[in-house]
């Protein structure tokens, strides 16, 4: 299967915009749950989180980010994936270190939480600095254009 070549000026692939578009999901439903669901975030995981906002607020930014991903990803503009990626960084590493924070009172929480927060944060840093080469990117091209052909 071959992908068309990126036009000029514009540069994002296809592997680029879906994985813009499976942050989209993930931030789509986290900040549905916490604006639908917020009554249920009522657990001492979430006391820090609570404690910095409100959690419908938690939800707004999320859905924001989400936005500006879609959007980056529709119009493959680099800029606005730079600043959705950028309000996903911030959201996830404030989640990471609220719920550390949440652990480290001892209370009856786990480090879960921190850590799935830090690493979708260290995935979207990654994108941030070096987008989409992964460790198949080789494999991928081969696919695309097999070599003696």
């Amino acid at each position: 299967m071959s992908h068309p070549a990126p036009v000029p000026g514009i540069t994002m692939t296809t592997r680029a915009r879906a994985y813009l578009l499976i942050t989209v999901v993930g931030h789509a439903l986290i900040g549905t749950s916490a604006l639908v669901l917020a009554d249920r975030f009522t657990g001492p995981a979430y006391s820090v989180a609570r404690a910095i906002m409100p959690i419908p607020v938690w939800g707004l930014l999320f859905l924001a980010g989400a936005g500006f991903l879609l959007n980056a990803a529709i119009s493959r503009s680099e800029d606005r994936a730079r600043v959705g990626m950028v309000v996903s960084v911030v959201l996830e590493a404030v989640l990471a270190a609220a719920f550390a924070m949440s652990f480290a009172e001892g209370g009856p929480t786990t480090p879960v939480g921190t850590i799935a927060f830090l690493v979708l944060m260290a995935k979207d840093l990654l994108m941030c600095g070096q987008p989409l080469i992964t460790p198949f990117e080789r494999l991928a091209e081969e696919y695309d254009h097999p070599k003696g052909r």
